[in-house]
């Protein structure tokens, strides 16, 4: 009996002690996200957030940064290095996987988002109910909404009858096709040839929310600027499931009531803000235009954009997708909290 006891008491210890090890062990975390350390919107959200959840463990979670320039830093590969366990954490923006995120970017049909904040906690409300198919390879901890696109222009226009045959760079096929509608040629070009090809006049503007402004100086070869919430980009925050599921399960619990959902989703949607206000403040300084819609102008582009929008929702019904109802919860829970 005395000899059993003491080697239970052993096997005891030993399992004591192993999880105690687990428990101590340090944890790297392959933090990539698309732009470098000092981009203000990862220093407000992403990069913010890694380390915020590297201090809430105690230092066990460990984050090993590569970000704009380094070798996982491809904007087009973010997303599938965390799906596969390449990296552990990542901010990518939806837009650089063309074709795979169909219903989440209904989302970013024009005319719908005004409040990417608002916006951020409706999605991630409605994550589980309709996008976790689009997601099934990774952890998300939250979508976030990017502030809507305006209309960034070489001259200023009277009406929105002068976009016809202005050239305007866009990264989306659903804003690409609304341009159309409008008379005007969208031209898919990678952001940071936007400055030149302005300044050049080969484009005459620039469809992008208004941070774009600040981080590419499109404020020197832009004269005007018209707000007309034209569609907006969604960017995710995950983890791989490989690094979520090896966590101890206090780890786990502390990331699932600390760093997911909603408020997550909001406030990085929320940096958009003050990198936006600066923008303004930069173009206004610069003497450019920034000229408000009239209703009729308002009428004329709902008009002509609605049946781009009913074409999109049309395509993912026909592919099996929820999308006119999915496109009609956001209607209403965007209405509805924009309203409080």
């Amino acid at each position: 009996m005395n000899r059993f006891f003491k080697l239970n008491c052993a096997t005891a210890l030993a399992v004591l002690l192993g999880t105690a090890s687990v428990m101590a062990a340090d944890m790297t975390m392959r933090v990539a996200a698309l732009g470098t350390a000092e981009n203000p919107i990862n220093r407000c959200g992403p990069v913010a957030i890694a380390e915020e959840i590297a201090e809430r463990s105690g230092g066990r979670i460990k984050p090993e940064m590569y970000l704009g320039g380094s070798a996982f830093a491809n904007p087009t590969k973010l997303y599938e290095q965390v799906e596969r366990g390449i990296t552990d954490y990542t901010w990518a923006v939806l837009s650089y996987s063309p074709g795979r995120f169909k219903l989440t970017e209904v989302i970013g049909l024009p005319l719908l988002v005004e409040d990417q904040v608002v916006a951020a906690r409706v999605l991630n409300a409605n994550l589980e109910k309709y996008l976790s198919d689009e997601f099934k390879g990774v952890h998300v901890l939250a979508l976030a909404v990017i502030s809507p696109n305006q209309w960034h222009l070489r001259e200023p226009i009277n009406s929105i009858e002068d976009l016809k045959g202005l050239r305007l760079r866009t990264s989306s096929s659903a804003v690409g096709d609304a341009l159309s509608a409008l008379g005007a040629a969208p031209v898919s070009m990678p952001v940071t040839e936007q400055y030149e090809n302005l300044q050049r006049g080969v484009i005459n503007g620039s469809v992008a929310p208004w941070a774009t402004v600040a981080a590419f100086r499109l404020n020197e070869v832009t004269k005007a600027h018209v707000p007309a919430s034209f569609g907006a980009s969604v960017g995710v925050l995950a983890l791989s499931k490989k690094f979520y599921n090896g966590l101890p399960e206090d780890l786990r619990t502390m990331i699932d009531e600390e760093f997911s959902g909603p408020e997550l989703g909001a406030r990085i949607s929320n940096c958009w803000n003050k990198v936006g206000e600066f923008a303004i403040g930069l173009t206004k300084k610069a003497g450019s235009q920034i000229t408000e819609l009239s209703d009729a102008d308002k009428a004329i582009l709902v008009e002509k954009v609605q049946p781009v929008i009913n074409g999109v929702l049309d395509d993912l019904e026909a592919r099996g997708m929820p999308a006119r109802e999915f496109y009609a919860v956001l209607q209403e829970e965007i209405a509805a909290n924009t309203a409080q």
